[in-house]
């Protein structure tokens, strides 16, 4: 037989008076009568907290995201102010900026401090831009780059000697380290490349921007290695360095150049007999040129003959061996005119040919070696 268990319910009750209690209290904290008779309850909210409209907007709107972006408009201004301001700003953004950043662009674009034009980037990586660049030259022109793959820039305006370029991309450290290592940067001589550290950061708080550089031609084959210049943090740089650096400034590191050259006297001629390897020995102004200029900046020449196009002039010939990329630099005489300064770079003219033209008004055209 079980033995009997007596179960005592009393608690239940005690219980009951409990709960009854901590709701009367409750009650009356919440509901306070002032002397004037007018109810006043008290605030469910924390005062520290967003209110529901304010969260709908941060929910829809994206301005927490465009909060923590707010450095990067401030930066770009900054640069723009100290850097940019001789030449025209091109701002250009890709289609993956246009949707996922689109805050982003209004603020900057509606706030930007001097004149600038802007296009977009298909995905084709053409640039859809309401004028021509080739045709605002001479103008000065300096670049703005929004690109999800900072890989393609070259792909987007080509190659710029002399034209400063600024990239914002949304690459990893890894893939920004590729393309400042490859040949692609090489393209870029006046280069910045802005990226957001990759740092964990608390939900309020935005990451550094890193910025980046190359140096090129760190030795004889022509190579480059990134180069990290400072961050961007809470409105300021951790270095105040110039983040347009001079290059070139160590020279070319004895790299070998190519040469295309054509008989052209006094500027190329060619003295007659051959050198120990077979090729052709030449001398002249423009050979001399190029001789001082490879031991100050420290790099070697191979001269060789344009000879690939024998049904066009001798000028011709170098200009379309430069234009293959079959050769670096190219000298002749070669007549500076407006045709060759849109196919390739020029240096600056040594010499005028009054006699290029006889008319009632004869006009001297400038010669120049010229490379790209």
């Amino acid at each position: 037989m079980k033995p009997y268990v007596k179960i005592d319910y009393s608690f239940i009750g005690n219980l009951s008076k409990m709960l009854l209690y901590f709701s009367v209290y409750a009650i009356l904290q919440c509901v306070t009568v002032s002397a004037s008779g007018s109810v006043d309850k008290r605030a469910l909210q924390k005062s520290h907290e967003k209110s529901q409209q304010e969260k709908w907007a941060d929910a829809f709107l994206n301005r927490n995201q465009l909060e923590r972006q707010l450095d990067l408009v401030m930066l770009l201004k900054q640069i723009t102010v100290d850097y940019l301001s001789d030449c025209t700003p091109i701002i250009l953004f890709d289609t993956f900026t246009e949707k996922k950043d689109n805050l982003l662009l209004e603020k900057l674009l509606t706030s930007f401090p001097i004149a600038y034009m802007h296009g977009q980037i298909t995905e084709d990586y053409e640039v859809n831009l309401f004028t021509n660049i080739d045709d605002m030259q001479p103008t000065c022109l300096s670049y703005l780059l929004f690109m999800k793959d900072v890989m393609k820039s070259k792909e987007v305006i080509g190659e710029q000697n002399n034209a400063k370029v600024i990239v914002i991309a949304r690459s990893s450290q890894w893939r920004v380290f590729e393309f400042l290592s490859h040949e692609e940067s090489r393209y870029f001589v006046n280069l910045l490349v802005i990226v957001q550290s990759e740092r964990i950061m608390a939900a309020n708080e935005e990451a550094p921007y890193i910025l980046y550089t190359h140096k090129l031609y760190i030795d004889a084959l022509g190579s480059s290695k990134p180069v990290v210049l400072s961050s961007f943090q809470d409105g300021n740089l951790t270095r105040k360095v110039d983040l347009f650096p001079k290059k070139f400034s160590d020279g070319f590191s004895g790299h070998r150049f190519i040469v295309a050259m054509s008989n052209q006297p006094p500027f190329v001629i060619f003295k007659g007999g051959r050198s120990n390897e077979g090729e052709k020995i030449f001398e002249g102004i423009e050979v001399r040129l190029v001789n001082l200029l490879s031991k100050f900046y420290n790099f070697t020449t191979d001269y060789r003959e344009a000879t690939e196009d024998s049904d066009v002039g001798s000028s011709e010939a170098v200009t379309r061996t430069v234009m293959r990329k079959k050769a670096n630099i190219g000298i002749g005489g070669i007549y500076v005119t407006p045709d060759k300064m849109d196919r390739m770079g020029l240096t600056r003219w040594h010499s005028r040919d009054c006699a290029a033209f006889i008319s009632l008004a004869s006009t001297a055209l400038p010669r120049s070696s010229f490379y790209i």
